[in-house]
């Protein structure tokens, strides 16, 4: 396996990147959790599905828009220990105090439609541990 980095900084860098996936004959994806990133959740997704690219996305929005699953933590976990801090702030404590925790709720969504575009057989045993399956 040959892995190649496709570090994108700005909206024109996500174009060339998925440019250099069009004409590479890539056989998968790994799309890593990053603002930027996020805002181009569906394009990307789409692509992916497009090229017939078996793709790993950060959240479920890639997987929406044709992607093949999607792992990591939900949008509303991240949400709730924000809003958990900032009330702790506003009652007084101070943000260097604050102990540092992690979410440990994640969700994985599989797209068994982009498998099957792909010829790809989830097994049933990582079926059995989804969170959510999109036929």
């Amino acid at each position: 396996m040959t892995v190649q980095s496709l570090g994108v900084s700005d909206d024109a860098g996500i174009d060339s990147a998925l440019a250099t996936l069009s004409t590479d004959p890539s056989h998968g994806l790994l799309v890593v959790h990053d603002p930027l990133v996020l805002g181009a959740a569906e394009r990307i997704g789409a692509h992916a599905a497009r090229q017939r690219l078996a793709a790993s996305f950060p959240f479920r929005r890639f997987v929406d828009a044709g992607g093949l699953f999607s792992y990591g933590v939900t949008v509303e976990a991240i949400q709730e220990r924000m809003v958990a801090y900032v009330a702790r702030i506003l009652r007084g404590a101070k943000p260097a105090d604050l102990p540092f925790t992690q979410i440990d709720r994640f969700d994985l969504v599989i797209n068994r439609g982009a498998a099957r575009e792909l010829g790809i057989t989830v097994p049933r045993s990582l079926l059995l541990q989804a969170t959510e399956i999109l036929e």
